[in-house]
């Protein structure tokens, strides 16, 4: 079996912290979409728009801490012996 390139190990290490960060973003947009939606079916202007970016934000970041928490976690029982 052949070894993986310096390049396909540096992404394999990379990949737990982009799926952090589309966390992030995922929610973000999600928030912005459902706001988004609320300002168009119940006409409540930037307000809607607004609480969506918000709870989107919330949902991010939360998700985003429990992602890196869990990476934590694996690292530390990984390094000890």
């Amino acid at each position: 079996m052949r070894e993986l390139s310096p390049f396909a190990k540096a992404m394999r290490e990379m990949a737990p912290w982009l799926n952090a960060t589309g966390k992030v973003t995922g929610g973000l947009g999600f928030g912005a979409l459902l706001g988004w939606l609320l300002t168009r079916w119940l006409g409540v202007g930037a307000w809607g728009w607004g609480l969506g970016l918000g709870l989107g934000a919330v949902m991010g970041l939360t998700g985003f801490l429990v992602a890196v928490t869990k990476l934590s976690k694996r690292k530390d029982k990984a390094q000890k012996p």
